[in-house]
C-alpha cells in the first residue's frame, strides 16, 4: 500500500538550499533559524507545486527563490512507520520499515523505576509489548508492558572465614531464615570454637544483607608427660595452651653400670610453653667409671697402680720389669699375663720373662759427650775403664777434678753409657790495694765472683807546700 507524505516548510526570508545525500537518504532544509533533518528510508522523488522541478540526481543541489510557503510531496511506494513507545508514551524508537520486514527494537534496555505502594517497594520488569511483533503491513505503534513484583533482596550467610554458606532472595519485610548446617570452625592448637550466632543480629529484610557466623573460643588443654630415660612415666598433667609445664617430682635417676655413672642434666626436648601434647624425656650426662689396674713383677712386687676410665687402654709407663740373672741367663721382659686389654673393671697384670745369655755395649763419654771408650761385656761383667783419666780444662771460674762416672758404674745388665763427672773448685784470685806512691796497703785472696772489700785504714797522702790531699776513691 503506497503512502503519501507531506512536508510543509516555512521560510521567512533569504535563499533556501535543499540537499539530498545519496547514502543516508536525508532531506535537509536549511533556514535562518537552523537546519532540520528528516530521515527517509529511500531516495525520494521530490516535486514542487509552484515549479515543476524534479531531483533526479541524488547528489544535486537546487536553489529556489524566496517564498512564504513551500510544500514538498514525496511518495515512497513500499514503506511503513514503526514506532516503539514506553509505558508513559515516551517515544523510544521510530523508523521506516519495508513492508513484510519483522520490526526490531534496537533502543536502550527497558527500565521502569520502582515505586512504593501502600508503603511497600515494588519493582517493574519489562514483560513484552502490548502487540505481538509481526511482519510489517501498515504503520504500527508498540507500547512497552511491565510486570510488577514486590522488591526482593539478596541475603547471604558467611562462615567466619567469609566462605559463603547460603545465599537467597527475600521479599522486603520477610524474615531471612538460615536452613543450612550449623556453621563450624575447626579447632586450632590454641582454641576450640563453638558457634554462638550471627553478626549483625538477623533482622527482617529491608535491603541486601550479609551475616557472618560468630564463635566463642575455649582454650584447649593438653597432656604433658615427663618420662625417665627408660620410658617409665615420672609425672603427667593437663595444662592450658600457653601455660608453662612445671616438673614437681624428685629429680630423675639412672643407675650406674660398669661403664658409666649418670647425672641428670635436663629434659629433651627443652621444656617450653604448652602448644600441644608434649612428652619430655630425662637426659643424663655420662661420667666414665674408673677402675684400678695393677702391674706386678714376676715375684709379686707391685710395679704400678693407676686408675683408668672404662674402655681406656691401661698403659704401663714405669721401668721395664726386671728379674735378676742367674749364673746362666739374663732375663728379658716379654709381656704381661693375662694379655693387656681395654679396661672393663679392676685388673691385675704380671710380668713375664724369657731367659737368654746376652752381651751389652758399655760406652764411656767425657763431660762434653766426646767418646772415651766403647767395649762389649757379658751380662754380669764389670765394665772397666782402661783409658787415661778423663780431663776437663779449667776456666776462669773453676778448676775441675774428675770425680767418677754417671751413672755409677755397675755390673753389666744391659747397654750402658757412662759420663765423666767432675768436681768444681772455685778459683781464687789475689786482690791488692796500693797507696798513691805504690806502697802495698792490703793483699787478699778472693773467690771468683766475690766482692773484694778494703778493710784497712783509709789511704793517706802528706800535704805539701802547695796542697792538702783527701782520699776520694780507688782506680780502677
Amino acid at each position: 500500500m503506497k503512502k503519501l507524505f507531506v512536508l510543509l516548510v516555512s521560510i521567512s526570508f533569504g535563499i533556501s538550499l535543499f540537499a539530498v545525500p545519496s547514502i543516508k537518504y536525508q532531506l535537509v532544509v536549511r533556514t535562518t533559524s537552523g537546519d532540520s533533518t528528516f530521515l527517509l528510508s529511500q531516495q525520494p522523488e521530490i516535486s514542487f507545486t509552484e515549479a515543476s522541478v524534479v531531483i533526479a540526481d541524488a547528489d544535486s543541489t537546487i536553489t529556489i527563490s524566496k517564498t512564504e510557503f513551500i510544500q514538498f510531496l514525496f511518495t515512497p511506494s513500499n514503506k511503513c512507520m514503526v514506532t516503539f513507545v514506553d509505558w508513559d508514551g515516551t517515544i523510544l524508537q521510530s523508523s521506516v520499515v519495508n513492508i513484510g520486514d519483522m520490526p526490531e527494537y534496537q533502543g536502550a534496555p527497558l527500565q521502569r523505576e520502582m515505586e512504593y505502594i501502600d508503603g511497600l517497594p515494588y519493582q517493574y520488569t519489562f514483560s513484552g509489548w502490548d502487540v505481538e511483533l509481526t511482519p510489517v503491513t501498515d504503520d504500527v505503534v508498540y507500547t512497552a508492558q511491565y510486570a510488577i513484583t514486590l522488591l526482593t533482596y539478596e541475603v547471604n550467610y558467611y562462615n567466619w572465614d567469609s566462605t559463603l554458606l547460603q545465599s537467597n532472595w527475600y521479599y522486603y519485610g520477610e524474615w531471612p531464615t538460615y536452613y543450612g548446617s550449623e556453621p563450624w570452625r575447626e579447632s586450632n592448637a590454641q582454641y576450640t570454637y563453638t558457634f554462638t550466632g550471627w553478626s549483625p543480629e538477623v533482622d527482617i529484610v529491608t535491603g541486601t544483607a550479609n551475616y557472618y557466623a560468630q564463635f566463642s573460643e575455649t582454650l584447649n588443654q593438653y597432656e604433658v608427660n615427663y618420662y625417665n630415660w627408660d620410658g617409665s612415666l615420672l609425672q603427667s598433667g593437663w595444662y592450658n595452651y600457653g601455660d608453662y609445664p612445671t616438673y614437681t617430682s624428685s629429680d630423675p635417676w639412672r643407675d650406674s653400670n660398669a661403664q658409666y655413672t649418670y647425672a641428670f642434666t635436663g629434659w629433651s626436648p627443652s621444656v617450653d610453653y604448652v602448644t600441644g601434647t608434649a612428652n619430655y624425656y630425662a637426659q643424663f650426662s655420662e661420667t666414665l667409671n674408673q677402675y684400678e689396674v695393677n702391674y706386678y713383677n714376676w715375684d709379686g712386687t707391685l710395679l704400678q697402680s693407676n686408675l683408668y676410665n672404662y674402655g681406656e687402654w691401661p698403659s704401663y709407663y714405669g721401668s721395664a720389669p726386671w728379674r735378676d740373672s742367674d749364673a746362666q741367663y739374663t732375663y728379658t721382659f716379654t709381656d704381661w699375663s693375662p694379655e693387656v686389654d681395654v679396661v672393663t673393671g679392676t685388673a691385675s697384670y704380671y710380668a713375664q720373662f724369657s731367659g737368654t745369655l746376652n752381651r751389652y755395649e758399655v760406652t764411656y763419654y767425657n763431660w762434653d759427650g766426646s767418646l772415651l771408650q766403647s767395649s762389649w761385656y757379658d751380662y754380669g761383667e764389670w765394665p772397666t775403664y782402661e783409658c787415661n783419666e778423663p780431663q776437663r780444662m779449667s776456666d776462669a771460674q773453676y778448676t775441675y777434678t774428675f770425680s767418677g762416672w754417671s751413672p755409677e758404674v755397675d755390673v753389666v745388665t744391659g747397654t750402658a753409657s757412662y759420663y765423666a763427672q767432675f768436681s768444681e773448685t772455685l778459683n781464687q784470685y789475689e786482690v791488692n790495694y796500693y797507696n798513691w806512691d805504690g806502697t802495698l796497703l792490703q793483699s787478699n785472696l778472693y773467690n771468683y765472683g766475690e766482692w773484694p772489700s778494703y778493710y784497712g785504714s783509709a789511704p793517706w797522702r802528706d800535704s805539701d807546700a802547695q796542697y792538702t790531699y783527701t782520699f776520694t776513691d780507688w782506680s780502677p
